[in-house]
């Protein structure tokens, strides 16, 4: 039996989906993690999540936000069933054993528009979401090593982000927003 742990943002389908199958797993921010989550609420080693025989159980790994089923702090080992939910820190996930669960996709829901924050500011597609943070802290006036700290990654993450947009591009400040922004124009 394979199962799914198919990622929810904002109670709708977000794309992400993981396919169990027999096995331990650790879920977490981290790279070394078998399943990696890109969520700052997540731990680097979040929980770990075991299947044998069509039983799915998970452990949290002592995470600063907790794993949650169906709403419920998880403290030891427990067993999941399909269409339960697993939270990890703010992220949720649906167990589903088909590749598609339940839950429909809202196709009423208006398209977001992508090169606009959910503030109003205008921010380039181009970057990533951690170049567009690292990004908005330069604008703050923070330096390469205060950006690390403050987003807890080293500066060594932080000098490969800020590499591409100050070499290969600039950035023209828009004054009609009441925080800075930016559009890229290459030169």
């Amino acid at each position: 039996m394979t199962a799914y742990l198919l990622r929810l943002q904002d109670r709708h389908l977000a794309g992400a989906r993981f396919n169990l199958h027999t096995g331990e797993f650790v879920l977490g921010r981290s790279s070394s993690c078998d399943l990696v989550v890109h969520d700052s609420t997540v731990s680097r080693r979040h929980a770990r999540i075991g299947m044998t025989d069509g039983s799915i159980t998970v452990t949290d790994l002592g995470s600063l936000n907790g794993t949650y089923l169906d709403g419920e702090q998880i403290r030891a080992v427990r067993e999941v069933a399909e269409d339960q939910t697993l939270r990890f820190g703010s992220v949720s996930f649906p167990i589903s054993t088909n590749q598609v669960c339940g839950i429909e996709l809202d196709s009423a829901l208006e398209t977001d528009k992508c090169d606009q924050l959910a503030d109003g500011r205008s921010c380039s597609p181009a970057l990533s979401q951690s170049q567009t943070r690292v990004l908005e802290r330069l604008l703050d006036g923070l330096a390469e090593k205060q950006i690390a700290a403050r987003l807890c990654i080293s500066q060594h993450t932080v000098h490969n982000h800020v590499g591409p947009f100050s070499k290969a591009s600039t950035f023209i400040l828009e004054p009609s927003c009441s925080r800075p922004s930016f559009t890229e124009t290459t030169i």
